[in-house]
């Protein structure tokens, strides 16, 4: 038992210094950068789509690295690579050094967040689930919203226009920290697992478990693919996580454009990342209490509520109050590109492939990153707004939630 809340405790702290410090303040860079270096915003956005398609690309072969290397290789593996990523920011004059540096944060970001999360709850943790991964993801809020205030003095220091430099320097020493706690306390389920049952030979176990990964799984996943349904969900993963990726990477600057206060948007940044962390928590608890439909749905309105405030958004008093109110809602939609991702996998398709098709789902939710992000900044070079994108991205939303609806109905029928 204290074994497993070990391995918890160290996967909450992965989610909190990776994705809240690496993730969710990429947004805050977006002008600083671009102004000191006098690069576009829609050039500079490319960085995302880089690191988005190499995440994609790497989520593709997750279950098999997973069975070949195990989790503890790849999450170290994975913390240089955000180490280096860090590196290549902090020293950037030209834009080609931030795309480098983008390669390195996807495959880092890959390994260490909610793919990675979902695999070791999914091995550690048999019952409730749903509550569990809530309260781990939920640390990218709470990372999220420290790193905010950590990170923006260095930022925007008075006079010095290159102080995002010293930021990602900082960032890059919270990961090697992390790094070595891992090395010293993190534990394959397999290696425990293996200490206990003296009966069985290593090699025996060995035998098992690749059969099991190679074998049955394999053939689960190839009966999964043929489902239409099984496609449906990814388009709608894909749209609907490049909708909530885009407005979290164009927010903050859309608010400044409109004329609302810097200080003021960096304190709706850190209030959504503290409403974050507890919507993913709720949004577990939510899952084991009513099911998948209620909560998918729940988050689905939240993010046409979102759009429609966005759109509407001005520099009025009442703006302001928008503003607030649109740091609440959002952060209940957030929970469709993290939480429910895992749940989406064990819930609506055969759960023996469940390290290959969460790896696809996640796949597919990055490349709508990298597809949005930089539209949504083309968008703003042509139109000098993002209001335009935000009205398709709402009528999109209401799409997607429309054909989800025929996913779940499919899936559990399939199961019956």
């Amino acid at each position: 038992m204290m074994r497993k809340q070990i391995i918890i405790v160290l996967c909450f702290l992965m989610v909190f210094v990776c994705l809240g410090f690496c993730g969710t303040t990429k947004s805050i860079y977006l002008v600083p950068i671009t102004d000191a270096l006098g690069i576009q915003r829609s050039t500079f956005s490319l960085t995302d789509s880089i690191q988005y398609i190499t995440t994609a690309i790497v989520n593709l072969f997750f279950g098999t690295l997973i069975s070949k290397f195990g989790t503890k290789k790849l999450i170290i593996t994975g913390f240089f690579s955000l180490i280096i990523s860090m590196l290549c920011y902090a020293g950037a004059n030209q834009v080609w050094g931030f795309y480098i540096g983008s390669i390195f944060l996807g495959i880092g970001l890959s390994w260490t967040t909610t793919t990675m999360v979902g695999c070791v709850i999914g091995e550690w943790c048999k019952e409730k689930q749903g509550a569990i991964m809530g309260a781990v993801l939920a640390a990218n809020g709470l990372g999220g919203a420290l790193a905010t205030q950590i990170v923006s003095p260095m930022i925007y220091r008075e006079g010095d226009s290159f102080g995002y430099r010293d930021s990602y320097k900082f960032i890059a020493m919270l990961i090697l920290v992390l790094c070595l706690m891992f090395m010293l306390l993190y534990k394959e389920k397999s290696s425990v697992d293996g200490m206990g049952e003296r009966k069985n030979s290593k090699k025996a176990v060995v035998k098992e478990e690749q059969s099991r990964k190679y074998g049955g799984d394999t053939e689960v996943f190839r009966g999964v693919i043929r489902e239409p349904y099984f496609w449906v969900s990814i388009v709608c993963i894909f749209l609907a996580g490049g909708i909530l990726q885009g407005i979290a990477s164009v927010f903050p600057a859309h608010m400044k454009d409109i004329g609302l206060d810097e200080a003021y948007v960096v304190s709706v940044v850190s209030i959504n990342s503290l409403i974050l962390a507890g919507t993913k928590f709720f949004t577990g608890l939510v899952y084991d209490k009513f099911g998948l439909r209620f909560v998918t749905n729940t988050c689905y309105i939240a993010a046409g509520t979102t759009l429609l405030l966005l759109i509407f958004l001005s520099d009025t008093s009442g703006g302001m109050v928008s503003a607030m109110i649109f740091a609440v809602t959002f952060a209940i939609a957030l929970p469709l590109q993290t939480v429910m991702l895992p749940l989406f996998s064990s819930d609506l398709f055969n759960r023996r492939a469940y390290n290959i098709i969460l790896g696809l789902l996640v796949s597919a939710n990055t490349a709508g990153y990298a597809f949005c992000i930089p539209s949504m900044n083309w968008v703003f070079d042509i139109c000098g707004s993002y209001k335009p994108v935000f009205i398709v991205c709402g009528l999109i939303m209401a799409a997607v939630m429309l054909c989800f609806q025929y996913v779940i109905r499919v899936s559990k029928q399939k199961q019956r």
